[in-house]
C-alpha cells in the first residue's frame, strides 16, 4: 500500500513540476521578446526614453481588444520625427524584420507622448490597427 502511495505521489509531483517548468521557460521566451522589441526601439528610433509600461502573458479578455494571450505596451517620449504615419510604418517594417516571432505578440501599443500631443498605435498580430 505504500508503494502505491508513494508511486502515485511521485506521479503528482512530476506532472505538477513539468507544467511549472513549461510555464517558466514560456514566460522566459516571451519576455525575451519584449526585450528585443525594446532594443530595437531604442536603437532605431530617437526619442529622449523608451520604457516598456506593461507587459502580461496568459488569456485575458478585455471588451476593446477581445482575447489575448500576451500584450505589452511601451511609452515613446518626445521622438523627433517629421510624419506621425510614416514613423508607425517604418517601426512596423524594423520590427517585423528584425524580431523573430513579432507576430506571435497578440497586442502591442505604442505611446507616443510629446509636447505638442499624445498619439496611441495598436499593432495586433504583426498589423497596424
Amino acid at each position: 500500500m505504500k508503494a502505491k502511495k508513494l508511486i502515485l505521489i511521485f506521479i503528482v509531483f512530476g506532472v505538477v513540476g513539468y507544467g511549472v517548468g513549461k510555464t517558466v521557460k514560456t514566460f522566459k521566451k516571451n519576455h525575451d521578446l519584449t526585450d528585443q522589441i525594446q532594443t530595437v526601439l531604442e536603437d532605431h528610433c530617437h526619442c529622449e526614453t523608451i520604457a516598456k509600461t506593461t507587459y502580461s502573458h496568459g488569456i485575458q479578455y478585455n471588451k476593446d481588444d477581445g482575447f489575448t494571450s500576451s500584450k505589452v505596451a511601451y511609452e515613446l517620449t518626445n521622438c523627433d520625427y517629421s510624419n506621425f504615419d510614416d514613423e508607425v510604418t517604418r517601426i512596423d517594417k524594423l520590427l517585423k524584420t528584425k524580431v523573430d516571432r513579432f507576430e506571435t505578440i497578440d497586442h502591442m501599443t505604442l505611446d507616443f507622448i510629446s509636447e505638442s500631443g499624445h498619439h496611441k498605435i495598436t499593432i495586433a498580430n504583426g498589423k497596424i490597427e
